[in-house]
């Protein structure tokens, strides 16, 4: 069994492999091999003290030589290895010695020092080549008549530190040499996409590892269903999930949870249900992460009853509640202003020794602020200060929440700047909840200065809001108001021009003149549309892969400085108006779009990087915050 968890391809399957080069070392001679003669029998009695005036005349010939002399004892060549990086010279290693003692470790099993060398040493030392590394470990590889578990610790070690593009690369390489990683390091590197929210990628590498002859396992499946369902195709996550004791096995609570959890997020509690019940005819039990998903999910719904019914039938299944069910509940009872369960969700927290953390008084203050009772909200939060939380944004948020309920806008402005003097940063809806009780208020001054704070912050207003602001200020006859949001150099980014003028009925925006279409479509760069749902989806999804790619964003350096471009700015902003208008999921305070991404073509942050052959997958994703792309002035971009 052991041999087939590395094997290469046979000379009969379909995949060519490249010939493994073999490098011979030459002997030493002269000074050379009195050195190593000496310092090699210094090693043998463990004499570190006797080898420290060795250390400054160690290169790397010599640190080669005796590493080959120990590869009998891996444990002395470690010791040897790491006593060199502390005494010996830079210049006693090169990238080959660092590939002798991984060949050593890996041979004699020593798999967890191996990674961590290339965790710690290798990927830092060669940031900007992965094949130069692969090339010294596979010159190597031949001279210390090693195994391919060697590149499977270098494929892992890549997928455990999330360097995509690295693990990526690897693989390719390996493949081409006809080397395979284990089950474990694909199971690795899927995870890794899947955390960094790469489904589409996660799903093309499983097909890489099914045209590969890589046999998965369940956990593989598992994750396989989780990229399905992360990438909104629950159906082929259901058909996948019947096939599965077809493959020989047998779904997991995990398997179950994952389809539950997608289920719930698509509204379909009911399914859910029916598949939790499914689960005893395959032996298996619910457990607190099922019943949590359950209860979440209703919640969301706003079907309080039916949550509190799953939570009972927890209870009596003996599966332990825990802190999250219970703030799941009191939030979903505060969002139903029912802020008298939500307490006494809260005392049976305490009673039975639940850990009660920040979420839980934020689920409280927001039932009670939602109501209007505020000052039992102020009563809540001194007690969150006699435990010493820290209130966070969600508190301040749900207290200004409770002042704008009751049209407070003063109060509500006294926590907001008591929120940015703790650190803490608003969100959109925070600003929203602020200016509709200006307006209210008839205080238009105010709204439109946390209007021009809103925009400051690069959040894009949506229409109703705009509509709201502008209309009031026509109405009021403060037009002076006007001129300072368009004198506002942000503002004229993110307010559509629309709105500057006295007609500031919502209409649809002439975008369609020929410079626009071509700017945003990137007809003068030849690049091809995107498919999407409307014409004013891939004008905008063009235009910031216009702006992205020509800053090199992708780059394996990472982020760099974006420079501005007015126009770009404010044709994303007249876009993201109509989007909004349409309730579409693009809006300008952060735009992401993806499709399935060629598998080998990402960097270590997961963007687009073209092929090896330098060209650019024709679908690219890329997720990135506008506040990214606009300088803090007109001559320097935020970096």
């Amino acid at each position: 069994m052991r041999s087939l968890a590395y094997r290469r391809f046979s000379s009969s399957s379909a995949f060519s492999s490249l010939p493994i080069p073999h490098r011979s070392l030459a002997d030493p001679r002269g000074s050379d091999h009195d050195f190593v003669a000496v310092a090699h029998s210094h090693l043998l009695r463990a004499d570190w003290p006797a080898l420290v005036p060795f250390a400054s005349s160690l290169t790397p010939f010599r640190t080669a030589h005796l590493l080959l002399r120990l590869r009998c004892d891996p444990i002395l060549s470690l010791e040897f290895y790491r006593w060199t990086l502390l005494h010996g010279p830079p210049a006693s290693h090169s990238l080959d010695t660092h590939a002798i003692v991984l060949h050593i470790l890996t041979k004699s099993r020593h798999f967890k020092a191996a990674e961590s060398i290339f965790r710690q040493s290798l990927i830092p030392r060669t940031q900007n080549s992965t094949s130069e590394l692969f090339d010294a470990v596979l010159r190597t590889y031949r001279l210390c008549d090693s195994t391919p578990a060697v590149f499977d610790a270098m494929f892992k070690a890549y997928a455990h530190e999330r360097k995509l593009r690295k693990a990526t690369e690897t693989f390719r390489l390996m493949r081409d040499y006809g080397f395979l990683p284990k089950i474990k390091s694909c199971n690795a590197f899927l995870s890794s996409l899947l955390y960094l929210g790469r489904a589409d990628v996660a799903l093309a590498f499983y097909r890489e590892m099914h045209r590969c002859r890589i046999s998965p396992n369940v956990y593989t499946l598992n994750m396989a269903i989780r990229a399905l369902c992360n990438s909104g195709r629950l159906e082929k996550a259901l058909d996948l999930f019947d096939k599965m004791e077809g493959m020989g096995f047998t779904p997991t609570v995990a398997s179950f949870n994952t389809l539950i959890d997608a289920q719930c997020k698509n509204g379909l509690t009911g399914s859910a249900v029916k598949l939790k019940n499914t689960m005893a005819g395959k032996g298996l039990e619910p457990n607190v992460i099922t019943y949590n998903t359950l209860i979440h999910g209703f919640c969301k719904e706003s079907k309080l009853h039916e949550a509190n019914r799953v939570f009972q039938e927890m209870k009596a299944a003996e599966v332990m509640p825990n802190t999250v069910t219970y703030n799941t509940l009191i939030n979903g009872y505060s969002q139903m202003n029912n802020s008298e369960m939500g307490s006494r969700l809260y005392e049976e927290m305490v009673k039975d020794g639940i850990e009660v953390n920040i979420v839980t008084y934020n689920a409280l203050i927001l039932g009670l602020c939602n109501e209007g009772k505020t000052k039992k909200a102020a009563h809540v939060v001194k007690v969150l200060d006699q435990k010493n939380f820290v209130p966070n944004a969600s508190t301040f948020a749900a207290l200004i929440t409770g002042q704008c309920k009751r049209q407070n806008s003063e109060r509500a402005l006294d926590i907001y700047k008591a929120m940015k003097r703790s650190g803490c940063t608003p969100n959109n809806d925070t600003f929203r909840l602020l200016i509709y009780t200006f307006c209210k208020n008839k205080d238009y001054e105010g709204a439109v200065e946390l209007l021009k704070e809103m925009l400051e912050r690069y959040m894009a207003p949506d229409e109703t809001l705009l509509t709201e602001v502008f209309e009031g200020i026509y109405s009021s006859g403060k037009t002076h108001l006007v001129t300072e949001l368009q004198l506002d150099v942000v503002g004229t980014r993110l307010i559509p021009e629309v709105y500057f003028k006295n007609e500031h009925r919502t209409k649809l925006l002439d975008i369609s003149d020929t410079e626009a279409q071509k700017m945003c479509m990137g007809e003068r760069h030849g690049m091809d549309l995107l498919d999407s749902n409307s014409l004013h989806e891939e004008i905008l999804i063009n235009l910031f892969s216009e702006m992205f790619i020509s800053s090199k964003m992708c780059s394996g350096a990472g982020s760099k400085a974006i420079s501005s471009n007015d126009r770009y700015f404010q044709l994303a902003s007249e876009i993201s108006f109509e989007l909004n208008k349409g309730k579409t999921k693009w809006h300008i305070g952060e735009f992401r779009f993806e499709e399935t991404l060629r598998f080998k073509s990402i960097d270590d942050n997961g963007c687009s990087n073209g092929d090896s052959n330098g060209r650019v997958p024709s679908t690219p994703f890329f997720t990135f915050k506008v506040q990214m792309m606009i300088p803090t002035c007109p001559s320097q971009g935020m970096s």
